[in-house]
């Protein structure tokens, strides 16, 4: 669904040159190359296992038009405005500077080029206690995926994009509900039950109570937990500014 929601916003021509920013293993940038059948994706990632995969279902699935790029999204190789559109699917996260990486994909795009972003996003820090919240929460999502990654709220994905010289066409926040018995399914699920279980450590009885009202409830259920909760998306498209 989070898919189809990012495909439908970026709306990609039959003949348009597509860049996809941390392609991982290829999955959007295949379903990109459909849409673009006489034009051309590259997908682009820093992950040479990643791509490796992605190669192989490339290859067997028969489709020509994809470009796979093993790079930095904040170096990205190509020259100015080469791509017609470009996307982030749940990786602005984890680029070592996000900032950098959106100017850099402002660079190759075309004027009015269009970017659309689907990241994760954490709710507004509003008093010392949220900020708090969420400094913990990101600390134990850096305990999986290196100390580069961070979440934002939906008003600071906005705020990066503004000023690196895109221009916010929409910004809507898509929430999922989950009650079930253990994490599959649940996206970056294993993390959400390793936050709940640090706040759990170091005593944090106020953030533990902030935690499950805002994110995910984790109770031991035999050798799996039960968890109930919800977890927030932001989909937001720009439009790149004049200089």
């Amino acid at each position: 669904m989070l898919t189809s929601l990012l495909i439908d916003e970026l709306d990609p021509q039959d003949d348009e040159r597509v860049l996809d920013l941390g392609a991982g293993t290829g999955r959007v940038a295949m379903m990109l190359a459909l849409l673009a059948a006489r034009g051309c994706v590259v997908g682009l990632d820093v992950n040479s296992g990643m791509l490796a995969l992605a190669r192989d279902k490339v290859r067997a699935s028969g489709i020509d038009n994809v470009r796979l790029v093993r790079g930095r999204a904040e170096s990205i190789p190509f020259c100015d405005g080469a791509f017609d559109r470009a996307c982030m699917m749940v990786s602005l996260h984890h680029f070592r500077q996000p900032a950098g990486a959106l100017s850099e994909g402002r660079r190759v795009l075309k004027g009015a080029g269009i970017l659309v972003s689907l990241d994760p996003v954490l709710r507004e820090g509003v008093t010392l206690e949220d900020e708090k919240l969420n400094k913990l929460i990101e600390e134990a999502f850096q305990q999986a995926h290196g100390p580069y990654f961070r979440f934002f709220s939906a008003i600071q994905l906005m705020g990066l994009l503004s000023k690196s010289g895109f221009s916010v066409r929409e910004c809507q926040t898509q929430s999922f509900n989950f009650d079930q018995r253990g994490v599959q399914g649940i996206p970056m699920g294993p993390h959400w039950l390793q936050s709940h279980q640090l706040l759990r450590e170091r005593g944090e009885e106020e953030l533990l109570r902030r935690f499950e009202e805002q994110y995910f409830v984790f109770r031991e259920a035999g050798e799996a937990h039960q968890v109930k909760g919800t977890m927030t998306f932001a989909l937001i498209k720009t439009v790149k500014g004049q200089s």
